[in-house]
């Protein structure tokens, strides 16, 4: 159960972020006129209606994802695990990003209305998208600092560093780089002991 659990979140919390970031852009609906003549968004209540639950279920998995992230940090899950979903997510946002950066581009070359909306929903959801995998991204940096495979300035810079939109990738491979490096060079060094070890006895 443990594992499917350790799974499947990761997993929603790539295809979420999609999901939703489709389901908004359509509910943005189509620019009208009150009876002012100042614009408006039309919109459908049934679409309001699953942007609503979407978020819900997103905020909902979100949540039992960091509190799953740092039971698994305790429970000693290894921080190469840790670290390479944090990469593997940010990565995967990336395609999201560029099109929420188009969508607000568009939206102000439509209409000044359309632009302002546009690009306070997304600047929300930007946040929300980051923090998930960042919460990884801190968690393994913790996890490697007690586990001796980066030094704790380091893990305070990239921790840091995760929560900066563009510069949260760059950490997240690096992080996962430097730690993935230095548990093959472990591997290696016990491995070239173990011989050793062996004539002795």
């Amino acid at each position: 159960m443990k594992k499917v659990i350790g799974i499947v979140t990761p997993i929603l919390l790539l295809i979420l972020p999609y999901l939703l970031f489709v389901v908004l852009s359509v509910g943005m609906g189509r620019p009208d006129r009150d009876s002012s003549g100042a614009y408006i968004m039309a919109g459908d209540s049934r679409l309001q209606m699953t942007q609503t639950a979407i978020c819900i279920v997103y905020v909902v998995v979100v949540l039992l994802n960091v509190v799953w992230v740092i039971y698994q940090t305790a429970a000693g899950t290894s921080a190469q695990a840790l670290l390479l979903w944090d990469m593997l997510m940010k990565l995967c946002y990336i395609p999201y990003y560029l099109l929420a950066a188009f969508m607000v581009l568009a939206g102000f070359a439509t209409f000044m209305f359309g632009g302002v909306a546009i690009i306070g929903v997304m600047w929300i959801a930007d946040v929300l998208f980051l923090i998930p995998p960042s919460i990884y991204g801190l968690c393994g940096c913790i996890r490697a600092c007690s586990e001796k495979k980066l030094s704790v300035g380091v893990a305070v810079a990239l921790s840091i560093l995760h929560f900066i939109f563009v510069l949260d990738v760059v950490a997240a491979v690096v992080g996962f780089c430097t730690v993935h490096g230095r548990h093959k060079r472990q591997k290696q060094m016990e491995a070239a002991r173990q011989p050793q070890m062996t004539y002795r006895n």
